[in-house]
């Protein structure tokens, strides 16, 4: 078994980055495998996003890391983001994964996440370690990741290749993992 692969999705907004991550993680559990991650989804309310949350993809728990309500220090637009909640939880979900996962899913690495440093680090830490990582990044974050000289396969999703880029993945999981399984 390799399953050190590390791959980026990029994409624009509404591409279909979380969905995607969100399937993976479905075929992944489908097939027995060891996983562990977080996605980041919208809050909205009112049909209007006022906030961003973190949740486990193996528990369904969940943390406010930005919103429009609550007062920070940080803000990415009109979002305060909540460091404590990034370095609390979702950095805490990263590292029980590490614990005993072959798959790390991290949707995304953005710029509210990329504000805490711990975070930053468990990056770098993913990307230097041996776990097969699929991880949504902001298209300006590829830069971080050639700074560090940190090997990746990015790929780009868009509307019209999502159900492409879902088949690639799972044939990259496959090969990497030795899985037979249902797609």
């Amino acid at each position: 078994m390799k399953g050190n692969e590390k791959v980026l999705v990029t994409g624009a907004p509404g591409s279909g980055k979380t969905t995607l991550v969100i399937k993976v993680a479905d075929f992944l559990k489908r097939n027995g495998v060891k996983f562990g991650g977080v996605i980041t989804p919208e809050i909205r309310s009112h049909g209007r996003r006022i906030g961003f949350k973190a949740v486990d993809l193996n528990t369904g728990e969940s943390k406010v890391i930005a919103g429009i309500n609550i007062k920070s220090n940080f803000t990415v637009g009109k979002y305060y983001v909540y460091i404590d909640a990034i370095d609390g939880f979702l950095c805490k979900v990263l590292k029980d994964a590490m614990e005993d996962s072959e798959v790390i899913l991290v949707d995304e690495i953005g710029k509210m996440e990329m504000l805490s440093r711990n975070f930053r680090e468990l990056v770098l830490k993913l990307f230097s370690s041996n776990f097969f990582v699929l991880a949504t990044v902001g298209l300006p974050f590829r830069n971080f990741f050639k700074k560090y000289n940190l090997r990746y396969e990015l790929i780009f999703i868009s509307r019209n290749t999502r159900e492409v880029v879902y088949s690639r993945l799972i044939k990259l999981l496959k090969e990497n993992l030795g899985l037979n399984g249902e797609s």
